[in-house]
């Protein structure tokens, strides 16, 4: 077996060691993103051309649209030099993602992408890592470029305005994470373990490793936002546990 050939073993098994680990914190995650690319297809009437995947990670939004597009392209934005590699090399649909490296914090972030104008723009599992502001900055981003009868989607984590039954489904996530097995800690100790990921690792803690995440928002919270950045329509369109998707249109 050649280095190459081993080399591309190591991704592949730990692209699917990440969706694992991913399904532990997203209750029927992929359920989720399909839910994502079926609302991104019907808004184009299956003419989705061009798609922007925020937050990207590995690609996952991003890979699930171009499966049912075949002849869409995607921008797939993300700061994470290991889970931008990692999709680079392990997406189904790479060869079709151009992979942009860029800090949604940053308030300029919007420049260092193609302008588009795009025909769905997707989040998955993002945006609880941003305060408020930068929300309100990464819709408002999203709303430039988007086109005219394009369509926002952000899958995350979504509170219910309903203070008991909010306890409860977090009771139902947490209880959802036990399961699953590996700890967040324990996932990237093992990753910071393998040889070829070490120097991607050690740029992901310097750029990543104190940033934590934050509370989910509501839907009010986030139709708030949505409006403020000019967004005509915003509603929940699925949801399974403290996982939902957030539908906006211009």
């Amino acid at each position: 077996m050649t280095d190459a050939t081993t080399n591309t073993r190591v991704w592949e098994e730990w692209a699917g060691r990440w969706h694992s680990f991913q399904e532990a914190f997203v209750p029927d995650r992929e359920r989720l993103l399909a839910a994502m690319a079926e609302y991104a297809v019907l808004a184009s009437d299956g003419r989705t051309r061009l798609v922007l995947d925020l937050g990207s990670g590995p690609g996952p939004a991003a890979d699930a649209v171009l499966r049912r597009c075949p002849a869409a392209r995607a921008v797939a934005v993300d700061f994470d030099p290991w889970l931008l590699e990692l999709g680079r090399r392990t997406a189904s649909a790479a060869d079709r993602i151009e992979w942009v490296e860029a800090d949604l914090r940053d308030p300029g972030w919007s420049q260092a992408v193609p302008v588009g104008p795009y025909d769905a723009v997707v989040t998955a599992t993002a945006l609880h890592w941003l305060s408020d502001a930068e929300i309100r900055a990464v819709y408002a981003g999203a709303a430039r470029l988007l086109a005219h009868r394009g369509i926002l989607l952000v899958g995350d984590a979504v509170c219910l305005d309903a203070p008991r039954l909010e306890r409860l489904t977090r009771l139902a996530a947490a209880a959802h994470e036990t399961a699953a097995g590996e700890s967040w800690s324990d996932f990237w100790r093992a990753a910071r373990a393998v040889p070829e990921f070490v120097q991607l690792i050690d740029e992901r803690d310097r750029r990543l490793l104190r940033r934590r995440p934050l509370i989910g928002r509501t839907l009010a919270a986030h139709a708030a936002a949505l409006r403020e950045a000019g967004f005509a329509e915003a509603a929940e369109v699925w949801r399974a546990h403290e996982g939902a998707v957030i539908a906006a249109l211009p």
